[in-house]
């Protein structure tokens, strides 16, 4: 399997949109093709102690929220398509509801008991888990690296193999993580964030996963905000530049 990445640089207002829209100059698109790194070909990872990790969640959670007015704010007028306008939730919302909130049924809510730091690797109370099935298949992950597995629909879980070892410039496996399963190929492809120990590099790594059970086959980089680059650089907290877990 080959990934074929497509970059643009810039953008341009819509035709018909407003004074307020920014401008910026639009260059053309580059195409870059990047081979995957096939399990054959992976390296132990190497984790951090929990210590370590506890301080790594704070500082990336303290980044998230400084970073969430400057997302909002990057809307609005100086964007070619206006942020949609919606009313603010209120108490007399409920009287709207096209339905009885009680009559809500769950079918089946299945605990993963293995979605820890005991057990699959390492747990957090910002869990964030991401999951997705292929029948009665299910892949399961979270913070800060746990993945686990099930082939019973989520009766019972297993432990998948560890996070493989990151680049050099960003070796640890750090949470962040998606799952997303292709119906079109029956392909599972899940990602995480790998980071050094300062927080000041990011890769994204996509995995593919043919089958739930049988473990990932390869993985793609995500570097930076172009496919071809080495490292992401991760945006500095404001009130912690390093942090003291070498």
């Amino acid at each position: 399997m080959t990934l074929l990445g497509l970059t643009a640089y810039g953008f341009a207002p819509a035709q018909g949109a407003g004074p307020g829209s920014a401008t910026v100059q639009s260059k053309a698109s580059s195409a870059v093709v990047t081979r995957p790194t096939l399990r054959k070909d992976f390296k132990p990872g190497s984790a951090l102690s929990a210590k370590q990790y506890r301080i790594l969640s704070k500082e990336l959670y303290t980044i998230r929220k400084q970073m969430a007015p400057e997302a909002l704010s990057a809307g609005g007028a100086e964007s070619a398509i206006p942020l949609p306008e919606a009313a603010q939730t209120v108490p007399e919302a409920a009287a709207r509801f096209h339905g009885t909130p009680s009559s809500l049924l769950i079918g089946r809510n299945n605990f993963n008991n293995r979605a820890n730091t005991n057990t699959c690797g390492t747990g957090s109370v910002l869990a964030e888990p991401a999951a997705a099935n292929e029948g009665p298949n299910v892949y399961y992950s979270g913070n800060l690296r746990h993945q686990e597995f099930s082939t019973n629909g989520g009766a019972t879980y297993n432990c998948a193999a560890a996070y493989p070892a990151g680049p050099a410039e960003a070796p640890f496996a750090f949470g962040d993580t998606d799952v997303i399963y292709d119906h079109s190929r029956g392909v599972t492809f899940h990602s995480v964030l790998y980071v050094n120990s300062n927080l000041t590099n990011g890769v994204i790594r996509i995995f593919v996963r043919r089958n739930i059970p049988f473990g990932d086959n390869c993985f793609y980089h995500r570097l930076g905000p172009h496919l071809d680059e080495r490292v992401g650089r991760l945006p500095a907290s404001r009130a912690v530049q390093q942090l003291p877990v070498r």
